[in-house]
């Protein structure tokens, strides 16, 4: 549940820097609080003293994937509770 008049915090987790910038760039527009990481090993452990509202993660990171950064953090009883969290992919351009 967010606070009124209060934004939202998000961690955004994508080793692709453009994208993260991008999307980075537009959620700020939007009035959301967001935490950058391109290292998701640093992400995690931003989750110690910053807990987000919600996560954007990418699908495809080479050193770690979502579903393993999920099974981190639902294994942590301080995060296991961390109501939305969103898992997303971008199809790269060809």
């Amino acid at each position: 549940m967010m606070v009124v008049g209060k934004s939202a915090k998000i961690l955004l987790i994508d080793t692709n820097v453009y994208f993260s910038k991008r999307l980075s760039d537009a959620l700020k527009r939007e009035g959301f609080d967001v935490t950058c990481s391109t290292q998701p090993a640093f992400a995690l452990t931003t989750l110690e003293y910053d807990a987000p509202s919600a996560i954007v993660c990418s699908t495809n990171m080479r050193e770690m994937g979502a579903l393993d950064i999920a099974r981190l953090i639902r294994a942590d009883v301080k995060n296991s509770a961390m109501p939305s969290s969103l898992w997303v992919t971008a199809a790269s351009a060809r």
